[in-house]
C-alpha cells in the first residue's frame, strides 16, 4: 500500500488499502495534489494498472488497465 507521512515519519496516513495488490513507482503530479502509481493485481500479477490517487485519499481512479498473461510485459504501441 501507499502511505504518506511527515518528513520525520510521524502522522502516517494510508492512501491505499486492501490486499493482493502490488504498488510500485509512486510519483507526484506537478501540482502536488495527486500520486500516480503503478498497480499489479490478479492471478500471478496479470493485471497492470496506472492509478491516480488524491493526497487526501479516496478511491482513486484507474487511468490505464492492461490485461496480460503471467510474466508478460504489457503491450506498447507507437504512442507510448
Amino acid at each position: 500500500n501507499i502511505w504518506l507521512c511527515d518528513p520525520d515519519g510521524s502522522h502516517g496516513k494510508a492512501l491505499t488499502t486492501g490486499t493482493n495488490n502490488l504498488y510500485a513507482s509512486p510519483d507526484w503530479t506537478p501540482d502536488g495534489n495527486y500520486v500516480v502509481v503503478s498497480r499489479t493485481s490478479g492471478v500471478l500479477g496479470s493485471v497492470y494498472e496506472l492509478w491516480l490517487i488524491h493526497k487526501d485519499g479516496g478511491t482513486g481512479a484507474a487511468m490505464l488497465r492492461v490485461q496480460a498473461g503471467p510474466n508478460q510485459p504489457p503491450p506498447m504501441n507507437t504512442l507510448g
